[in-house]
């Protein structure tokens, strides 16, 4: 029996990360599936994302498989960090593989601001396919704002980015803006033949978030239409932390850290710097630091803490070196 292990799952719109560990927090296996937010994923494919991380977990770990070819790995906890999935998704994911005593399923925000923070108080930005802010003062007391989706909010989020810079691309196509090269690399990327081709095809969120990439190289050779489109994009994620800090500080003893993750923190100087000079500019109780961990160990703390096991000196090195091990668990996700 190994009810002394917990699962932890952090799923979002690209990836689903499954992590077994044990009680002490030495991992045991690690598994990829596909996409897990059940907002913009079919339900099925968001089970069938649980399934394959699981199953690639599993067999990491070493532990033998029943005789009817199967696993039912009875462990004590299982925490899911996944936007818009039910607990229904993860169980049926799961289902035949592991056999939790405790399921929590929450939004993103708790393990993202877990790992950016290290457990401790502060703001973090999570700017990916998505946009949003969360935080926690040290009175207990918490605030978020945005994580509206693509038509309310995602300001500063690939998507933003990507779709900025498609607009401004078509514009100087045309003439109506300055030159940029983002308007060859559009078509370039999304394999069009012309502008009118490009307008006609139906691009996904995912799609149109891939192009931030393209407009992070473009700023990086100098671009000045790029640049101008992740220096926003920069300002509007600074200008959302800062909104959350702002809320938290009448709770808060001392400063109050805010960290930048997603794809968005790795899109260069245009934006981060942005994104400081908004922060600075807020309140000088606001002050800008790097992420302690990524979403997904931030995932396996708190599943480590459904157990009731305490973030102490022993729990923290065996994580550490559980990412040494598995650098997967150290990864950003990056435009």
């Amino acid at each position: 029996m190994h009810r002394d292990l917990v699962v932890a799952i952090d799923g979002g719109g690209t990836k689903t990360v499954l992590i077994i560990a044990d009680a002490s927090c030495r991992v045991l296996g690690v598994g990829r599936g596909g996409p897990l937010n059940a907002v913009f994923v079919a339900e099925q494919e968001a089970i069938a994302s649980v399934r394959q991380a699981a199953t690639a977990a599993l067999a990491r770990t070493g532990l033998t498989k029943s005789a009817v070819g199967g696993y039912e790995l009875p462990v004590a906890a299982l925490y899911a960090s996944a936007p818009g999935a039910s607990p229904e998704i993860i169980s049926s994911g799961v289902s035949g593989l592991l056999i939790p005593e405790a399921v929590l399923v929450e939004g993103d925000e708790f393990a993202t601001h877990a790992g950016a923070l290290g457990g401790d108080c502060g703001v973090v930005v999570l700017a990916g396919t998505g946009s949003f802010a969360f935080g926690r003062a040290s009175d207990g007391s918490i605030a978020s704002a945005g994580g509206f989706g693509p038509l309310l909010g995602d300001e500063g989020s690939a998507y933003d980015i990507g779709l900025s810079a498609l607009r401004l691309a078509a514009m100087a196509s045309e003439g109506r803006s300055p030159h940029t090269t983002l308007s060859t690399l559009a078509l370039d990327h999304f394999k069009a033949a012309s502008w009118p081709d490009l307008a006609r095809m139906s691009l996904s969120r995912e799609a149109v978030a891939g192009f931030a990439q393209a407009t992070s190289r473009a700023a990086h050779h100098g671009d000045a239409t790029a640049a101008a489109v992740l220096s926003r994009a920069g300002s509007d994620l600074g200008r959302l932390g800062a909104h959350v800090a702002q809320q938290l500080l009448p709770h808060h003893d001392g400063s109050l850290k805010i960290t930048l993750v997603g794809g968005a923190s790795t899109a260069g100087p245009c934006l981060t710097n942005a994104f400081a000079d908004a922060v600075a500019s807020s309140d000088d109780r606001c002050m800008v630091g790097p992420p302690a961990y990524s979403p997904c160990v931030g995932a396996l703390m708190l599943a480590l803490g459904m157990v009731g096991v305490a973030m102490n000196d022993e729990v923290i090195r065996n994580m550490e070196q559980s990412i040494i091990d598995n650098p997967e668990l150290g990864e950003y996700s990056s435009l």
